[in-house]
């Protein structure tokens, strides 16, 4: 009798395993960001290690799974690989979303037809490569590279912008996502940023302007950052330049380090020097320039939701040439009429009276949330300190006072919700 029960107890248990193990998962996997479906996503069961593929609708079924929970990767083309968990007690069905639309590109030029047409922006791109190669020129140097873009020099250190003859207030300059205020109220103040802790340099003219402020008639100039690494990766770059007049030179290095949980982070860092400038035959004295700069940010999340924290310092002493120092309109046409500047010295790294020291602290903290068919809302805060000193040729007493010593400091707040659902048309 005993064994006619333990026989029965072996069949009772062998019918209840086999039921629990003929449940099956079904789902559909689409873009979160248009709703379209991705056909032939590979979906990897992580506990057994088994694939499977999406069909042409974007459906799959798994079958004879036992009861339990289980974690899928699902991957696609373009896609950022995602993690996926189920708590299998019944025949389930899932909708599981990827980004497919966000597509990240490194050192790598991509050329096409655009689908869709703007006509009120006109954009030009000054790009990681561009940037490398004027590593020791000005901001605004850098930027006359650009159709549509001159400048306007006060010596060979102060050199702004000009668009469409219009410069200083007239053109918004976008720092890491934040409108850049600065203390450019005259010709003689140039833009404080750090050429190199930017990847990417654009120049929009146009309607798209009034994004920013509808006092960019000249235009606007976004200067983006280096993109963060979205895997578990540590990379990093050193660069160098020299100059033979002014006998200076950069160094700057960025350091870039992704995490396995959404977390990233990136240290980036420049000290620039040059010296006296010469011309043919003589030095011209008091034009050399120094620089220190750097800035680091934080960043946590994916693309359905994100936070990050942004902070950059740059100082910048900046000599102006000591024979262009005029006090009245003699002065003026002397220096005009002299045929070689008549303060004349050898060659020193030195930056003495006049000269300019401006610093400048900039702090932000951005939140981005997309929102399934509809795009992502963007909420920003963002304080900005900037210092001016400004020193003349002055006697007596107030030789190491400036003549000019002000601070600038900026509390802005933003919210933009970007509407992009219908951006794609199609998904390959």
């Amino acid at each position: 009798m005993k064994y006619i029960f333990l026989g029965a107890c072996i069949l009772a248990c062998s019918q209840m395993f086999s039921q629990v193990c003929e449940l099956n998962l079904s789902g559909n996997i689409s873009d979160y960001h248009s709703d379209f479906i991705l056909s032939e996503a590979e979906i990897q069961n992580i506990t057994t290690g088994e694939i499977f593929y999406s069909d042409q609708n974007g459906d799959f079924v798994i079958e004879n799974l036992c009861l339990g929970k289980y974690n899928f990767s699902v991957s696609h083309p373009f896609c950022e690989t995602e993690i996926f968990s189920v708590d299998l007690t019944q025949n389930t069905t899932v909708n599981w979303h990827l980004e497919h639309h966000i597509v990240e590109l490194n050192q790598l030029e991509v050329n096409g037809n655009l689908n869709r047409i703007n006509n009120t922006q006109n954009e030009s791109h000054l790009h990681q490569s561009d940037l490398e190669q004027n590593a020791l020129s000005s901001f605004g140097s850098v930027l006359a590279e650009l159709n549509g873009v001159s400048t306007l020099e006060s010596g060979n250190n102060i050199v702004k912008p000009l668009i469409h003859g219009m410069h200083s207030s007239r053109i918004i300059t976008i720092n890491q996502g934040v409108r850049q205020e600065d203390m450019e109220w005259g010709v003689e103040h140039a833009p404080n940023l750090d050429l190199q802790a930017f990847d990417h340099i654009r120049v929009v003219k146009g309607a798209s302007a009034l994004r920013y402020g509808g006092d960019a008639i000249g235009g606007l100039i976004v200067a983006e950052p280096p993109k963060f690494l979205k895997e578990d990766t540590l990379t990093g770059k050193i660069q160098t330049g020299f100059a033979s007049n002014g006998r200076g030179g950069l160094g700057n290095f960025l350091i870039q380090k992704g995490f396995e949980k959404n977390l990233a982070f990136q240290l980036q860092a420049t000290y620039k020097r040059l010296g006296d400038l010469k011309a043919p035959d003589y030095y011209l004295r008091n034009t050399g320039t120094e620089q220190k700069a750097i800035s680091t940010a934080f960043y946590w999340g994916d693309y359905k939701q994100n936070f990050s924290l942004n902070y950059s310092y740059i100082a910048t002493d900046l000599g102006i040439l000591q024979t262009a120092h005029i006090g009245n309109a003699s002065d003026l046409a002397n220096a005009i009429n002299q045929q070689e500047p008549w303060i004349q010295d050898d060659f020193s790294y030195s930056i003495d009276k006049p000269y300019q020291f401006v610093q400048h602290h900039l702090a932000k903290a951005l939140f981005e949330k997309r929102f399934k068919n509809l795009g992502k809302l963007e909420v920003q805060t963002a304080f900005q300190l900037n210092k001016r000193q400004e020193f003349d040729v002055r006697l007596g007493e107030r030789t190491d006072i400036p003549s000019m010593d002000v601070e600038l400091k900026t509390y802005s707040s933003n919210a933009y919700l970007v509407l992009d659902k219908f951006d794609h048309k199609s998904v390959e």
